[in-house]
């Protein structure tokens, strides 16, 4: 409102400095020029603050939406990296988990392994004990049996009992 009266207020003294007074001198000349320029410079106000108002306006408001636009997206970023980093760390503890199961789980089988060798290694002794009692036993009759049969072959009737019994503690020893 102030810059339409003070429109009114200048045209009557453009007017006045317009009509350029009596004489044709330079040093006067500055003030009419001055009222000319100021009177254009308010016309050009009057017809472009509302545009440059509303350019400036929605420049500003455009700025500031890509600024607020700008800060979530650092926001976000931030939270990614956040949720990345913690995911990093429970890979890691989930990594150390199971390494230390594999450990345990190697001892394990190493404990069970060495216990079957262990009974393995009792089996085979026991086995081999009897089987060396069995071929024992096995020597012992066929021994005794071949004393037996030599005795049997030969003039058996001589020799006594005790004789007998010598003789095979002789073959069986």
């Amino acid at each position: 409102m102030k810059l339409k009266y003070l429109i009114f207020l200048l045209l009557p003294l453009s007017a006045v400095f317009a009509s350029g007074g009596e004489g044709g001198s330079e040093t006067t000349d500055i003030a009419p020029r001055t009222v000319h320029f100021l009177i254009f410079a308010a016309i050009l106000y009057w017809l472009l603050a509302d545009k440059l108002r509303t350019f400036f306006n929605n420049r500003s408001d455009e700025i500031a939406t890509r600024l607020s636009a700008a800060q979530e997206k650092v926001k976000a970023a931030k939270l990614e990296k956040e949720e990345a980093l913690a995911k990093v760390e429970a890979a890691k503890d989930s990594a150390k988990s199971i390494v230390e199961t594999a450990h345990k789980e190697a001892a394990l089988l190493s404990d069970k392994i060495s216990d079957n060798v262990d009974n393995e290694i009792r089996n085979l002794e026991k086995s081999s004990k009897d089987s060396m009692e069995v071929e024992e036993k096995k020597m012992q009759k066929d021994v005794v049996s071949e004393v037996v049969d030599k005795m049997f072959d030969e003039d058996a009737t001589q020799l006594s009992g005790d004789d007998f019994i010598n003789i095979i503690n002789k073959k069986v020893a």
